[in-house]
């Protein structure tokens, strides 16, 4: 739990900033933001 809410304020803090970092996924051929897929490995591991 104190992982995912410090992955979630990390987040934050950077997309109020706008400088969130894009990841271009080629298999799903999309764009994800990098520290939603950090905050999601956070979640499953």
């Amino acid at each position: 739990m104190v992982r995912k809410r410090a992955c979630d304020l990390a987040f934050l803090a950077l997309a109020s900033l706008g400088r969130t970092m894009q990841i271009y996924l080629p298999i799903a051929e999309v764009s994800v933001n990098a520290f939603l897929l950090l905050g999601l490995g956070g979640l499953v591991g």
